[in-house]
């Protein structure tokens, strides 16, 4: 290997070989739907020398060996990074893989490019952003749009002033499928038109509203519609569907002097300027219309037609040899995902206004980088956090709170509390220690929570509603207004009404047959309980009721 002259050892003394004759060695890990046409770009760019691929799909490979017969064929992530000549790898997988591949690929040294969306979480693109910065490698996010010749045209449009101020933009991305497994409609198609939004305004919006729903797979949206509040006054609509019988690909820009459509669909003219408007006239007389509207020209500009694909991958290839920052880094991929959380939590709170929570922060926006043990001392005014408390990246908490409070008979700091990722907990609530909540925690004014409670992912608690001993709340399930719980088994996605009690003792506790009666009330999934219900120790509601 060191003979040839195309080489050189890495200066890090890990033995892997690094290319300096202006080419490098690839490898691409996932190669089902998209995974080929990473490779055929990477096949058909002067940048990259060869490919190796890798997927644990072994038809996969063999329709890839097939479709390019030069390529190295690997099944496994490990042997992939064993290669000491590859330098730089794809990631193509499902996204809730793509945490794990591509921090894997940057702790190996290489510089890595991740498909949309970065991640699954937040927390776990910040991780990789982190990670990045550590091992100083490149890392991208497969925002392609952003290369795209028509969208990068209408940028230089925006910032030329030629449309004036932005009122809003509408954009539509709806076709019949494919239906994912893992994921929903909003973090498939969704990801391209925020990107595109962020790219164009140079920002990312304050809040967020979306509704969404799931009618051919339980659980999964296919169709969501999303508006988006800018600070700057700027407002959007995303619609996206998998239902459609028509594939639309259409964004509509309205500003105070033009207006901009951009039909992705269209290849002859995607981009047409028109200057139509309204104007506004101080009037001079009591009866006098005061509104004119103008309908002028249609220009449509000039644009190369390029394959955006190919430009994304000539730019990471660029950025890992030349050590430059790419236009869609994990910073880029990082604001995406956490705009995608705020509006799955708007969907599953029945579209109410999500704030966009910045990418760490707590009440008094202190900065938490990790899920990390916090102490009394650093509480901010008006919450106190008791010792052996940890709270998850992401966190809003609105003070005055009580978390971490010791149960009856132990010391401050003796049983632990655990709050995951992005949490929103609101004034008056207390939490005591010894439970355990899940990521997307919401709560209103006043809830209090006690010990022995496991609580889910996603999971919302309404104002004023009492968690005794003893419950166990399943992922994306709501429970409204002034309920009161205690040794309830509630199961996954199941909404509450309002004022619903769930009893566990059918007897006094003076009883002798006090204890052998207890026993609380079991809510299989995706029922539904309306308002003021009380349940009787024992009952079981069924699936969907």
């Amino acid at each position: 290997m060191a003979d040839r002259p195309d080489v050189a050892r890495d200066a890090s003394g890990a033995g892997r070989v690094l290319t300096v004759g202006g080419k490098m060695h690839v490898g691409v890990v996932g190669c089902g739907y998209w995974g080929p046409n990473l490779i055929r770009n990477l096949l058909e760019n002067r940048k990259c020398s060869s490919v190796t691929v890798c997927d644990a799909n072994l038809d996969n490979l063999a329709k890839a060996a097939q479709r390019f017969p030069h390529l190295q064929c690997l099944n496994r992530v490990e042997d992939l990074l064993a290669q000491p000549d590859i330098e730089a790898v794809l990631v193509a997988t499902p996204v809730s893989t793509h945490h794990a591949i591509a921090k894997a690929c940057l702790r190996a040294g290489r510089h890595t490019f991740v498909e949309k969306p970065l991640t699954a979480t937040s927390a776990e693109a910040e991780d990789l952003v982190r990670e990045a910065e550590r091992v100083g490698k490149t890392l991208m996010v497969g925002h392609t749009f952003e290369y795209s010749p028509p969208v990068i045209k209408i940028k230089e449009i925006i910032e030329s002033g030629s449309l004036g101020e932005i009122y809003y933009i509408s954009a539509i991305r709806v076709n019949l499928g494919l239906h994912q497994k893992d994921i929903s409609v909003i973090w498939d198609l969704a990801p391209h038109d925020l990107s595109m939004l962020f790219y164009w305004l140079n920002a990312e919006p304050s809040a967020v509203a979306a509704m969404g729903g799931a009618f051919v797979q339980p659980l999964i949206s296919d169709v969501a519609f999303i508006n988006l509040q800018f600070a700057n006054g700027t407002v959007a609509n995303i619609q996206t569907s998998w239902l459609s019988p028509r594939k639309l690909r259409q964004t509509t820009i309205v500003g105070s002097h033009k207006m901009l459509i951009y039909d992705d669909t269209n290849t002859m003219e995607p981009v047409k300027v028109f200057d139509r408007g309204v104007e506004f006239k101080e009037p001079e007389t009591f009866n006098e219309f005061t509104l004119t509207y103008r309908t002028g020209d249609i220009i449509s500009p000039h644009i190369p037609a390029t394959e955006p694909l190919q430009l994304e991958i000539d730019h990471f290839l660029d950025c890992a040899m030349n050590k430059r920052r790419p236009r869609t880094d994990g910073h880029s991929g990082l604001r995406v995902v956490r705009v995608l959380e705020a509006i799955e939590r708007s969907e599953r709170n029945g579209s109410r206004l999500e704030p966009v929570l910045a990418p760490v922060h707590s009440g008094g926006g202190a900065p938490m980088t990790e899920r990390v043990p916090v102490v009394a001392e650093e509480a901010i005014a008006g919450v106190q956090i008791y010792p052996n408390v940890e709270i998850g990246e992401g966190a809003t908490l609105e003070p005055p709170l009580v978390l971490g409070k010791p149960p009856r008979g132990k010391a401050p700091g003796e049983v632990r509390l655990v709050i995951g990722t992005n949490a929103v907990i609101r004034p008056f609530t207390t939490i005591y220690a010894g439970t355990t909540i899940g990521d997307s925690f919401q709560t209103g004014q006043g809830v209090s929570i006690r010990e022995d409670n496991e609580i889910g992912n996603g999971v919302s608690i309404g104002t004023n509603s009492v968690l005794e001993f003893g419950n166990r709340i399943g992922d994306d399930s709501r429970i409204h207004s002034g309920c009161f719980l205690e040794m309830t088994i509630i199961e996954d996605h199941v909404f509450v009404g309002p004022h619903v009690v769930f009893t566990d003792d059918p007897h006094p506790m003076g009883c002798p047959r006090y204890k052998e009666c207890l026993g609380g009330v079991t809510v299989r999934s995706l029922a539904k309980i309306g308002a003021n219900c009380t349940l009787l120790p024992g009952v079981v509601v069924g699936r969907g009721a």
